[in-house]
This record gives C-alpha cells, sequence and structure tokens, in this order.
C-alpha cells in the first residue's frame, strides 16, 4: 500500500517539474525502495540491505568449566563467519567482563548483553554431556540451537540437532549444517 501512495506521488510530482533538467529529478525515500522521478521516466531501485550482524554466545553447558566440552563457539564462529551474506560479530570477550553471558539459552538472559554488544542475531547452544569416557574425544553430547532475532524479539529453536555425537562429529556437523543454519537466520528477517 505505502508503494503504491509512492507510486501516486511520484506521477504527480512528475507532472509538476519545471522544464530546467537539472531540477527534474526528485528523491522519494522509503523503508523498501527508492523512487526517482525525472521528466519523462520514472525509475524504482531496491535500497542495498545491510547484513545481519550476527553473535554467537559460549555453550549452555553445565561441566564447561571443567575443560572437556567440545568448543562449540568456535565450531560455530567458523560456520557462521565463511558465509558473506552476513556480518559475524567475534565473541567479544574483553567487552563483555562483568557482563552475565555464561549459560545463556533463552532471550529473557540477552539483554544486559545486548546493551554491551549491538546485534540483530543470537546464537545460543546447549549442551548436554551424555556420556563420560576419561577423554574428550570419546565422550558423546546432544546439541540444541537456538536463534534470537532482537530487532524482532523472536525467538525459534533450530532445526539442527545432535543426539549422541562425540567432538569431531559436532564440529563435522556444523560444517555441514552451515547453510541451513544461514537460512533459519535470514528467515527470521522474512517472517516479520
Amino acid at each position: 500500500m505505502r508503494s503504491y501512495i509512492l507510486f501516486i506521488s511520484a506521477i504527480i510530482l512528475s507532472n509538476c517539474i519545471s522544464e530546467k533538467p537539472d531540477q527534474n529529478k526528485i528523491d522519494i525515500k522509503s523503508s523498501t525502495e527508492t523512487l526517482i522521478v525525472t521528466d519523462s521516466t520514472i525509475k524504482v531501485q531496491p535500497q542495498k540491505k545491510n547484513k545481519p550482524s550476527i553473535l554467537v554466545l559460549p555453550p549452555f553447558d553445565e561441566i564447561h568449566n571443567k575443560g572437556i566440552s567440545p568448543d562449540i563457539l568456535a565450531y560455530l564462529e567458523d560456520a557462521i563467519g565463511n558465509d558473506t551474506s552476513v556480518s559475524l560479530i567475534k565473541f567479544p570477550l574483553k567487552k563483555l567482563m562483568g557482563t552475565p553471558y555464561q549459560n545463556v539459552f533463552d532471550k529473557k538472559y540477552c539483554q544486559p548483553i545486548l546493551e554491551v554488544v549491538d546485534a540483530e542475531i543470537v546464537v545460543m547452544s546447549k549442551l548436554d554431556h551424555l556420556l563420560s569416557s576419561g577423554k574428550m574425544s570419546g565422550d558423546t553430547w546432544n546439541l540444541r540451537l537456538r536463534i534470537y532475532n532482537t530487532d524482532a524479539d523472536l525467538q525459534f529453536d533450530s532445526k539442527i540437532k545432535a543426539d549422541e555425537l562425540r567432538d569431531a562429529e559436532l564440529q563435522k556437523l556444523l560444517s555441514e549444517k552451515q547453510a541451513d543454519l544461514i537460512e533459519e537466520i535470514k528467515n527470521t528477517f522474512r517472517n516479520l
């Protein structure tokens, strides 16, 4: 509807423009497109959309401090950082000092983080330690991902899940599912 009103306004303005070539151009901007009105033509140019900024949080992991958990933060940052259509915010540890960022797996705990870091998307993860073999390479884990669109205040669980996988298998899974994860992130903007 808004585009239709802008189009009608552009036609009316084009009929009211003087004959001097330098004065025959008027730009009308909306949130999705720019209308350029000249003396004889009307052109519609789409505005460039910025890449969504994405922050990946360390996983919710009850035994993370023991140092035997997979590095899910690094795996997710690698997978997301390989895509040029999004802008990854490398986890800003120094900037978040004094801010509660550990064991966050729900949007209601993201507000203090978002006061320090400006991100449109927050990717959260949860690791459940299933089998302890004494060596991290032999342990198995469940992994769940949650995506939070901060602009829309919309949170959903990712379809990407892992059940009873070892560290190397988790890394491989996230690498293979990179395109699916990026698509899920982009869908949060399409569904607004």
